[in-house]
């Protein structure tokens, strides 16, 4: 072989080598590009779900982990009671009653049902207590509302006819899953 035709090898190997180089190099960088696009959507993926997992932390709950104790909803009770300046009397009753599912027994939440009897109480004062007692604990809502005006001769009884007596139900929502039993 000839010098000449050794330099043209040597020379169409150089460019083939160079070629193979190049769509080497580009192949990468169009791979590395396919996955930079990939990162950022992945990261506004991920702010949005951030910032929905904010907003959500902000929202009342809707169900407690646990069961509210009944010195504690009696506490809050009185509280909210005392709040709107209803005398010490007018919880006249707070009577938890048992538990259960919700819906078709499959429900992983459980309410909890607590009957309040209040006593010589204005509409005000009744709607303004059970507004102060939901806000303060959102799992909390008024299930039923009864109101009956005193009966005469009973020590409730008066003439003034804003007053009222109240039977009223509040619940509170547990979230509590069924165990999974052992087949």
């Amino acid at each position: 072989m000839t010098s000449a035709k050794k330099t043209l090898v040597l020379y169409l190997a150089s460019v083939l080598g160079s070629v193979v180089m190049i769509v080497s190099a580009y192949t990468s960088m169009a791979s590395a590009q396919r996955a930079a696009q990939v990162a950022a959507s992945d990261v506004i993926v991920c702010e949005r779900l951030a910032a929905n997992i904010e907003s959500l932390k902000r929202r009342p709950e809707l169900a407690g982990a646990q069961q509210l104790r009944l010195a504690d909803l009696a506490r809050l009770i009185e509280t909210a009671a005392g709040e709107v300046g209803l005398p010490r009397g007018a919880v006249v009753r707070i009577v938890p009653e048992a538990g259960r599912r919700i819906g078709d027994g499959e429900s992983p939440y459980v309410e909890h049902p607590t009957s309040i009897q209040l006593a010589d109480v204005s509409m005000a004062q009744l709607v303004e207590t059970l507004h102060r007692l939901v806000s303060t604990t959102p799992a909390l809502g008024v299930r039923s509302i009864r109101v009956t005006a005193p009966r005469s001769g009973s020590r409730e009884f008066t003439h003034d006819s804003s007053v009222w007596n109240a039977e009223v139900t509040v619940s509170y929502l547990v979230y509590t899953p069924r165990k999974e039993t052992g087949r």
